[in-house]
């Protein structure tokens, strides 16, 4: 299951199976520590594409663009 996101250049993001899991899990749980973030596989893609973002407190959170996406792939 993938799930495209526009981005403002013009190019597409498909999240992958784990990708989606991973913000599902971060949804529930609001924030995780990078070493579970590592864990769950978030940084990389899903922080370039602004569906998660570093907290002050070194904490990666779900953006309201992540939210939308997960949103979107349960319709």
């Amino acid at each position: 299951m993938t799930t495209q996101v526009g981005l403002t250049h013009g190019s597409s993001f498909e999240a992958t199976l784990d990708e989606m899991l991973a913000l599902k899990r971060l949804e529930i749980h609001q924030t995780l520590s990078v070493p579970q973030a590592l864990h769950e596989r978030l940084p990389g893609r899903l922080e370039v594409n602004g569906l998660i973002t570093k907290t002050a407190d070194g904490m990666y959170a779900l953006t309201e663009a992540g939210r939308h996406l997960i949103r979107r792939g349960m319709n």
